[in-house]
């Protein structure tokens, strides 16, 4: 009886970062980013960047939408070659995705840029509307 009620306890009990789930990690990387959008606030680009890279490491069925979103934080932190690639893993995961048609022409611009712009930094980020 004892040992149940601790296994009960056990998996009732709050979990760690490291235990959350893919979608988990989704909401949180697309709320903190459009939460960053708005307040033009770097600190909360980059915190939404950590929450993109806990996602793709446990990546589920929104990988495609996930990739797209990703690509455009990582544009406006003019992490051009990063975003290339998170743009192009969205045009290969869904080729004729709600995002496919942006996601090329995007995958095009970064990797222009990618090729022509020195190292980003934060006072240099290009902000998009919301």
């Amino acid at each position: 009886m004892r040992t149940a009620l601790v296994l009960l306890l056990l998996s009732a009990a709050p979990a760690r970062a490291d235990d959350k789930n893919a979608d988990w990690w989704a909401q949180l990387a697309t709320a903190t980013h459009k939460d960053a959008q708005q307040s033009h606030n770097a600190k909360k680009l980059e915190e939404a960047a950590g929450y993109y890279e806990r996602y793709f490491a446990q990546p589920d069925a929104k990988e495609a939408v996930m990739a797209f979103y990703y690509g455009e934080l990582l544009f406006t932190m003019q992490r051009f070659a990063e975003a290339a690639k998170m743009y192009e893993r969205n045009i290969t995961l869904e080729p004729k995705g709600k995002f496919a048609k942006q996601a090329a022409y995007a995958f095009m611009l970064a990797t222009k840029n990618a090729v022509k712009t020195p190292q980003p930094t934060p006072d240099r980020w290009v902000w998009l509307k919301p």
